[in-house]
């Protein structure tokens, strides 16, 4: 009888933080309240440490209302310029979307967001690198967010084409040193 009192007294511990967390996990679903706050302040920088909030974008991801691309604008040592468009998918062939997916996927559609701001000198370099000349060296690269709002479905007829991004917005420059290129 004490063992088996003994094994349930471990079980009963054991399901404390399986508890606990089905708790916090409603909690956190609940809408915003003075409660809602109380309970999940204390216990926030660990649940989002440890990624144990719940991400429900891969079952519902949020529509776009933009549509956009990027650009990098290269300054060269003598003046001149070259503008490299990064991938777009309505730029590529079948073959193509295979190959550059993932590339386009980072570079155009995550790269323009402020949560990926940390990458963009990498990109800087990535790209100074494939147009460095030791006669004329890159001096700058402007990277440049290109976007515009899509217009709600037309009723009862297709919509081919949607609208050119007209809006620009340059988002990071970076100059570049000597070492960018070793």
């Amino acid at each position: 009888m004490a063992e088996l009192l003994t094994q349930k007294k471990w079980q009963i511990i054991a399901s404390i933080p399986t508890a606990l967390y089905f708790f916090i996990l409603i909690v956190s679903l609940t809408p915003a309240s003075e409660w809602h706050e109380r309970v999940m302040t204390p216990v926030l920088s660990f649940w989002n440490y440890w990624r144990l909030d719940q991400n429900w974008n891969l079952f519902s991801p949020i529509v776009r209302d933009i549509n956009h691309h990027t650009t990098a604008l290269i300054t060269f040592e003598d003046g001149t310029k070259t503008l490299v468009e990064l991938p777009r998918s309505t730029k590529f062939g079948l073959a193509g979307k295979f190959k550059d997916e993932m590339w386009r996927k980072w570079a155009g559609d995550s790269l323009p967001f402020p949560n990926y701001k940390e990458f963009r000198p990498d990109l800087a370099r990535y790209i100074g690198r494939r147009f460095y000349n030791p006669e004329n060296p890159p001096v700058t690269l402007t990277l440049s967010w290109y976007f515009t709002r899509i217009p709600p479905p037309a009723q009862n007829r297709p919509q081919n084409k949607l609208p050119y991004h007209t809006v620009s917005s340059p988002i990071f420059e970076y100059k570049f040193t000597p070492e960018d290129f070793k």
